[in-house]
């Protein structure tokens, strides 16, 4: 884990915020499983951050496992470029592998993320 004072780059954007209901709309729009559905629904939003022109998304949509969106503003609002969904032992599986899919995102950025619970195996 990354101590919270090496994180300050990092805009923790909040989800009711109006950049916040952009960036899920957005996402809804890009995302080429999302867009095909008739009414995709956000159900929960755990977190939004955003370094630069990256953003990780972490939400559960109606009828999808939760996922990790990546998206990247452009001039025309934000365009989702990768997902990451499933399980992991450690937050550091999780950011290896966003990092290996999507090598164009800022280290910091991965480095800063907090998974929400649903992406962890228990420990128990």
């Amino acid at each position: 884990m990354v101590p919270t004072s090496d994180c300050v780059h990092i805009e923790r954007i909040p989800p009711e915020s109006p950049e916040g209901l952009a960036v899920g709309k957005d996402l809804l729009a890009t995302h080429h499983d999302l867009s095909q559905l008739k009414n995709p629904q956000l159900l929960e939003i755990r977190s939004i951050d955003l370094l630069g022109d990256f953003v990780l998304f972490q939400a559960i949509v109606e009828g999808f496992e939760p996922a990790i969106f990546v998206l990247q503003k452009t001039a025309d609002g934000y365009q989702h470029i990768g997902s990451w969904g499933g399980q992991a032992s450690s937050a550091s599986e999780i950011r290896s592998a966003l990092a290996s899919e999507l090598p164009q995102i800022p280290l910091e950025l991965l480095a800063c993320m907090e998974p929400a619970e649903w992406f962890l195996h228990s420990s128990r």
